[in-house]
């Protein structure tokens, strides 16, 4: 099998320091077959650097109590499986904070 048979794409969005570190707002990206969301945070941390393992773990890969990934919409919080979340062809997720305000 080939390695784009072997594979699936995620949508990932940047909010707000994200898409700094970044430089982008969204992008699709490809990832094997039944990779996990720690799969995937890993692959953007080669990606992109440092920074952007600072912004999402306080410590190896505690996440930080001020990031809210969401995946297709539901908070990280929600699953049970933790990094361990296996993800989907055609997944939707967003790096961002929780809004605050008064």
């Amino acid at each position: 099998m080939s390695l784009v048979e072997d594979s699936m794409n995620v949508s990932v969005r940047y909010l707000v320091n994200f898409s700094m570190v970044t430089g982008k707002k969204n992008e699709d990206i490809l990832l094997r077959e039944g990779a996990t969301l720690r799969d995937l945070i890993d692959q953007l941390i080669e990606k992109y650097g440092a920074s952007l393992k600072k912004e999402i773990f306080a410590k190896a890969y505690e996440i930080r109590p001020h990031v809210l990934i969401l995946i297709n919409g539901r908070s990280l919080d929600q699953f049970k499986e933790g990094l361990q979340l296996a993800l989907a062809n055609g997944d939707s997720l967003i790096f961002t904070f929780p809004v605050t305000g008064g």
